[in-house]
């Protein structure tokens, strides 16, 4: 079995992935380089998704670029020339700056991204330690990264999520050493 190296959570939509990272993060103090998924507003309403870069931005770039415009009701269009341009740059840049790569979070929009995905594959067969989200959703690129043996994948639900705070924290040390 191939020594684990990086650490995705993945579960429900909402069920708290993120704020148990940030949980972990905060607890051990470290500061991840990478990306995080936030929602995107337009005079406070909702309009979709943007990539905000954590540590340096690769330069030419502002960040928070939006990933996705909301339509209606559960239905997003992905803006793939801003996971092409932007994110992939962002990984590339990531992997210069910090041991650890934070991806939050993988999922359908970065689908028709082949530089992004390309940017994803060099950080997990890199030398850092990735930490992430992956959606719990099916396609080629999300197949591929949950299917690797050096990725530790742990399902979060309502009922876990305050118990794997220190089962994450247990698995970031083992990582470390």
């Amino acid at each position: 079995m191939q020594e684990k190296r990086h650490i995705f959570l993945t579960g429900d939509k909402q069920v708290g992935k993120s704020t148990l990272w940030k949980r972990v993060l905060e607890e051990l103090d470290i500061s991840p380089s990478g990306f995080l998924t936030l929602p995107y507003t337009v005079k406070g309403n909702f309009r979709g998704f943007c990539l905000h870069g954590l540590g340096p931005l690769p330069p030419g770039f502002e960040n928070d670029i939006p990933i996705s415009i909301y339509l209606q009701a559960r239905k997003h269009r992905p803006i793939v020339d801003s996971f092409e341009e932007f994110g992939s740059r962002l990984l590339e840049r990531a992997q210069e700056d910090s041991n650890y790569i934070m991806m939050d979070e993988l999922g359908r929009f970065e689908k028709n991204a082949p530089n992004f995905q390309k940017a994803v594959m060099q950080c997990l067969d890199g030398d850092h330690h990735v930490l992430g989200v992956l959606q719990d959703t099916q396609n080629p690129f999300i197949d591929k990264v949950r299917k690797r043996q050096d990725i530790l994948l742990i399902t979060v639900d309502k009922k876990n999520r305050e118990d794997l705070v220190e089962k994450v924290i247990a698995a970031l040390k083992k990582l470390k050493s």
